[in-house]
């Protein structure tokens, strides 16, 4: 054999090696930990855990047909920081380019930062190190060059562009990245044009539509806009649980910066950016941003749009909290922005706002269920203003002024959603306005509450740890989860109402006194309806339901088989609290 044709034949095989060097384990899960000792580095475990992300990654890109919707590969990293190495460009990928190097995001990858092997945290079922929990966690850091040195740091820490797929980011912080160059050069990343002075914590282009959850974007610095996050060309990440902290941009979006983009945002945090203006989010144009239980607080800019500046039209805001952000202006809007249960406590002199069931700084408007704010100050509404503890205080008039729809059609689901607090949302019969609903002592502790389907009845349990001024429950039962019928009362157990011990409490209710019930509950959903066919259905459905109750024959509580539950609570003052909701389970 030729030489030429030998070292032909050894490159080739090296190449195959290097393709197959990692080894996804059982879930299609490849485990990365920078601080592994001996194994492998297959990736198939722990013991075996790839030392580097961007290792991981350039592995996972160059076998991203291998990854589906269906079958998502998964990237499990352990705590640590964590430096790109490689290029994400189209035409330069896998290759080391200074400080034009990043984290690509992978099509149909997700990415899980957190585990603590050597502390038993091995697995999502396990308390993970978030950030903000008060440990390191997994930090993925531009700071590549002289620790400390911003002026060698990546232009970018992750790139997102063109579909993602199911791709993922969840358990990491963000920080160190320095978009400074105003050069014209753009990277091809997913086909789209990827800017060096903008997006320095995160860029998504082209479509790209990751889930971004449970991260912090902290310290990163952009020459343009989005120091925290640039979402351009038709990128829609959905984004929750996120803190966007103490980035800057010297022209737009501190935190975020959004251009013929459509984000949608929940639970999340936009606190101490910095920029020219739109210190925590900047829309630039063609933006239809959805956000809901978030906070923008102190924020500054030397322009307009403290907290937002929004230049484009269509952002809906709902149960949002904006304070204490600092420039001309808390909030700019040169376009129609709509407002739903929030509180806006900021200058806002140039917004071009539609606001419902919301409170304004300085606004007298009372149209749509918004609050007269002369004579209000922040101590009126929040628990401590002055020191940023922007929670409700007893007694502020955002308390039960909200609007259940407006939660409800944007997406909200007030049976089980939390606030930004993590509070039940709905504490009252009404949403409270803003990111926070109040939560006072509850005057009752639930303890634990189950509910079982059994020889044609339904059995429910539960138990109180302590009362207050307790009257009685009311035991609701529903075929949907949505449409809710009372099916019987129980008087509070505890003397005069009050008791700091447990008390337990049983219910048994047979399924055919709640048929006819449920079948006035679909008759009633579908009357508000124009469909002919489905409302004579269902009136059909409540002839058959009268006569089985007739007949004492068990019926099944919906179609499907499924019975949900919940217990409402009301002391001797009328105030009321909902339990979580049950779906009652068959014995």
């Amino acid at each position: 054999m030729k030489k030429s044709q030998f070292l032909l034949l050894f490159c080739l095989c090296w190449a195959g090696a290097l393709r197959a060097q990692f080894t996804p384990g059982t879930g299609n899960i490849l485990y990365v930990n920078k601080q592994v000792t001996g194994g492998n580095h297959t990736g198939n475990s722990w013991a075996n855990a790839v030392p580097e992300l961007a290792e991981a990654l350039k592995w996972a890109n160059t076998n991203k047909s291998s990854w589906t919707t269906a079958n998502p590969l998964q990237i499990w990293v352990a705590t640590g920081v964590y430096k790109p190495m490689y290029s994400p460009a189209d035409d330069n990928f896998g290759n080391n380019a200074d400080r034009d190097n990043a984290f690509l995001m992978v099509s149909n990858v997700r990415l899980y930062g957190g585990f603590d092997p050597a502390n038993g945290i091995i697995s999502l079922t396990d308390k993970r190190i978030l950030p903000g929990s008060g440990g390191e966690g997994s930090v993925l850091s531009g700071d590549r060059g002289v620790e400390n040195d911003n002026t060698d740091n990546a232009y970018h820490v992750l790139i997102a562009g063109g579909g993602m797929g199911v791709a993922r980011l969840d358990g990491f912080t963000v920080t160190g990245g320095n978009a400074d160059q105003d050069d014209g050069v753009a990277l091809s990343v997913g086909g789209g044009a990827v800017r060096r002075h903008f997006g320095s914590g995160m860029f998504n282009v082209n479509n790209a539509s990751p889930i971004v959850t449970h991260s912090s974007f902290t310290r990163n610095t952009a020459l343009g806009g989005g120091g925290g996050m640039y979402n351009y060309i038709n990128a829609s990440p959905t984004i929750s649980y996120c803190t966007f902290s103490e980035n800057t941009a010297d022209f737009g979006g501190g935190g975020m910066c959004n251009e013929v983009a459509y984000p949608v945002i929940t639970y999340s945090t936009f606190w101490k950016n910095t920029a020219n203006r739109g210190g925590g989010i900047y829309n630039h144009r063609e933006v239809a941003l959805k956000a809901t239980n978030v906070l923008f607080s102190d924020n500054t800019v030397t322009n307009l749009g403290g907290g937002i500046f929004d230049n484009s039209e269509g952002s809906i805001f709902t149960n949002v909290t904006l304070v204490n952000n600092n420039g001309i202006s808390g909030l700019f809007a040169s376009g129609i922005t709509y407002w739903n249960n929030s509180i806006v406590w900021d200058d806002a002199p140039y917004t071009n706002a539609v606001a419902h069931n919301s409170l304004f700084k300085d606004s007298s408007n009372t149209a749509n269920g918004n609050i007269d704010a002369t004579g209000l100050s922040g101590t009126d509404i929040f628990n401590n203003f002055a020191n940023g503890d922007y929670r409700l205080k007893s007694g502020a008039p955002a308390i039960n002024a909200g609007n259940n729809q407006l939660y409800t059609d944007a997406g909200g689901d007030l049976n089980n959603d939390q606030d930004l607090a993590g509070n039940p949302r709905l504490a009252g019969s009404a949403i409270d306005i803003g990111a926070y609903e109040f939560s006072a002592a509850l005057p009752v502790l639930f303890g634990p509450v189950s509910a079982t389907i059994k020889n044609g009845r339904v059995l429910v349990s539960w138990t109180t740890e302590t009362e207050t001024n307790n009257d009685h429950f009311l035991l609701q039962l529903s075929p949907d989860g949505v449409h809710w019928k009372t099916v019987q009362t129980i008087q509070s157990k505890a003397t005069a109402g009050n008791s700091n011990t447990v008390l337990e409490y049983n219910s048994t209710i047979p399924l055919t006194t709640l048929s006819l019930g449920f079948g006035m509950l679909l008759l009633g959903a579908l009357a508000s309806t124009r469909r002919r066919h489905a409302f004579a259905i269902a009136a059909a459905i409540c002839c058959a339901l009268a006569f089985s109750c007739h007949k004492n024959t068990a019926v099944e509580p919906a179609g499907n088989g499924k019975l949900f539950v919940r217990i409402v609570q009301i002391d001797k003052d009328g105030t009321k609290q909902l339990s979580k909701v049950l779906q009652a389970t068959p014995e």
